[in-house]
């Protein structure tokens, strides 16, 4: 059986990869990624070097007065690689680290920050609202719904 599809480079690391017919017509955003960690990067715009990671992991201390990086739907992720809820790439959302911070403690895994404002960029403490679950925060969005109609 001959074999059908060509060879891309990576959108993250430039590296060559063969990627059947199938799986080029399938993807509709044009690039391509040699693992599930470089797709990720590529998408929410991570390219730092190991040596700023480094320089980054040092001055973990003062993680939220330093910049981050901004997903496509608008939530920023600073790097933390210390943090206990870190994701594979060692990054967290900033409103979480926000509420932390002013909560003294971690969030657990099921607490929810809604914005108030909705704008996921305003990150200050008096715009952002603590909710126990998920579901508590989708019944407010019910409610909120509702005194719209």
């Amino acid at each position: 059986m001959k074999k059908t599809g060509t060879n891309k480079k990576c959108s993250f690391c430039g590296k060559e990869n063969y990627y059947p017919l199938w799986q080029i017509r399938a993807n509709k955003t044009e690039k391509f990624y040699c693992s599930r960690d470089h797709r990720y990067k590529g998408q929410i715009g991570i390219s730092l070097s190991e040596e700023t990671k480094k320089k980054m992991s040092e001055a973990n201390k003062g993680v939220l007065k330093t910049g981050g990086v901004y997903t496509a739907r608008g939530y920023m992720f600073v790097w933390s690689p210390e943090h206990p809820h870190k994701s594979s790439t060692g990054y967290v959302r900033k409103h979480r680290l926000v509420m932390e911070e002013h909560l003294g403690r971690f969030l657990n895994i099921g607490e929810v920050i809604h914005h108030v404002n909705e704008n996921k960029m305003d990150n200050r403490i008096e715009n952002l609202r603590l909710f126990n679950s998920h579901s508590e925060h989708m019944k407010m969005h019910k409610n909120a719904l509702k005194i719209k109609l």
